[in-house]
């Protein structure tokens, strides 16, 4: 969706407006990627800030439990990439800390 190409892009512009416009930030690319797991693939913290600032409580709260086709939550993606002033802002808006890497198996 255009999201996804605004934040591959780096966009900042562009991200509270098609949020705003009612963009979904839960919707999934080809690999299961939400918007906010190809923030957290890139380390994009600026832009992470600006999805969680614009988005609802309750869209923020879905995306972090929205698992990639690889079973990878966007905290696992921040973990992967050691990226610890992402860790504190996902623990600050209530990502579960606990949640268990998972793969999807597809027949």
């Amino acid at each position: 969706n255009p999201l996804h190409l605004a934040i591959l892009k780096r966009q900042i512009n562009l991200i509270p407006l098609l949020i705003a416009k009612g963009v979904s930030l839960t919707f999934q690319d080809n690999l299961g990627n939400t918007p906010l797991h190809i923030a957290c693939k890139y380390s994009l913290v600026n832009i992470v800030e600006i999805i969680f600032a614009t988005a609802s409580i309750k869209t923020v709260s879905k995306c972090l439990e929205i698992r990639n086709y690889d079973g990878d939550t966007c905290l696992h993606l921040v973990a992967y990439n050691n990226d610890l002033k992402l860790l504190e802002l996902f623990i600050r808006y209530g990502a579960n800390i606990d949640v268990q890497v998972g793969f999807f198996l597809f027949f």
